[in-house]
């Protein structure tokens, strides 16, 4: 039972951390830092099992940190290890915590609400002024989406999202599959209205 609740607790700390770096993914990097240290706290309890892990992250961490000394650009520099480090600390936090399917399942509709809302707020942003936007467009000027603007991550993280949630709701409820479907349907008329108003093929 202790185990079974320990469990529970990693499952929703893992949760509520994957809805903040969707969060700071998307719309803040201050708290794409702040959660991308968050997600990582659990291993510090566990120390002894995890130690190897966390040996193996310090080893990648340290020498990007030392070069801090060398560099003549610091702000470029650091703001490189603050686009690399969540890469490394949910790998970690995930790689800690064993998920079955539906814990799987759950955090994956999470992502994709997230970026639902980036749906959203890329087409308020062309609804606001199309004509600017379709005129910029010819001066190699990208529609505005989130992640500062970034149309090739955000097209990538939603390609390989959408695939994830196809592989996750296999041999799910019908009306869960419909509605992954569905979502999975929106993404796709995205991705070629994007591709559209930026050259992007995704």
């Amino acid at each position: 039972m202790a185990q079974l609740l320990k469990n529970k607790s990693a499952f929703y700390w893992l949760l509520s951390c994957t809805v903040l770096l969707c969060s700071g993914i998307l719309y803040s990097r201050a708290l794409l830092s702040i959660s991308s240290i968050l997600i990582i706290l659990p291993l510090l309890w566990q120390l002894k099992e995890y130690k190897i892990w966390l040996l193996a992250s310090m080893l990648v961490i340290v020498p990007v940190l030392g070069s801090l000394i060398w560099t003549s650009n610091a702000e470029l520099l650091w703001r490189s290890v603050e686009v690399k480090l969540p890469l490394l600390t949910i790998g970690l936090a995930f790689a800690a915590i064993s998920l079955n399917k539906q814990e799987l399942v759950q955090l994956i509709w999470v992502i994709h609400f997230f970026l639902l809302s980036a749906i959203v707020y890329t087409l308020i942003q062309y609804a606001a002024d199309p004509v600017a936007i379709n005129a910029s467009y010819q001066f190699a000027k990208v529609m505005p989406v989130p992640m500062d603007s970034d149309h090739i991550r955000l097209s990538w993280w939603m390609v390989l999202s959408m695939l994830a949630l196809l592989y996750a709701v296999n041999n799910t409820p019908k009306q869960q599959l419909y509605l992954a479907y569905g979502i999975v349907f929106i993404e796709v008329i995205f991705l070629h209205f994007l591709a559209a108003k930026t050259g992007l093929l995704a």
